[in-house]
């Protein structure tokens, strides 16, 4: 989706668009990463109208998505990885800028705990690069998802 092509949206996932664009300018600006692409993706929050936490054990369910979404909004790449790696950077905005390199062996965070599900999803895709290369990204989180309410902040987080 181009910049300008955002007017098909519904209204609030614009505004999460402008918020994650905004406090990503505000957070990472200009700097030697400005040459990656840019990217912007949506995931909405969800309710189970039937089968909670019947799925991992064999039951069914019926999830439906609901009009909260989480916008990621930033930038990344593949590269070499390096004994004096760039960290990974990201931001939401509603917590403060966490920074990590990228590796196998990434501990989960004890002090940003909301960080461990960018850093989750992350780890699931190391495997599949060569064993010279690594993942470097600058990322913006905005969500209008309710946070602790059972709406799936957290899976929205994982697949924006």
């Amino acid at each position: 989706m181009s910049a300008t092509s955002t007017s098909n949206l519904p209204t609030n996932v614009q505004s999460l668009i402008s918020q994650a664009k905004d406090l990503f300018e505000e957070s990472f600006g200009k700097d030697d990463r400005t040459n990656l692409p840019i990217y912007c993706a949506s995931a909405p929050g969800r309710v189970n109208l039937i089968g909670e936490h019947t799925d991992y054990t064999g039951g069914y369910v019926l999830p439906l998505a609901i009009g909260y979404n989480t916008v990621c909004y930033g930038r990344g790449s593949i590269v070499k990885s390096d004994p004096t790696p760039k960290k990974s950077r990201i931001v939401s905005t509603n917590k403060s800028l966490v920074e990590f390199n990228v590796s196998p062996s990434l501990s989960p965070s004890s002090t940003n705990k909301w960080a461990n599900y960018v850093q989750g999803v992350i780890l699931q895709y190391l495997p599949d690069l060569q064993t010279d290369e690594t993942f470097v990204l600058d990322m913006a989180i905005a969500g209008d998802v309710p946070l602790g309410s059972g709406l799936s902040s957290s899976a929205s987080l994982e697949v924006a």
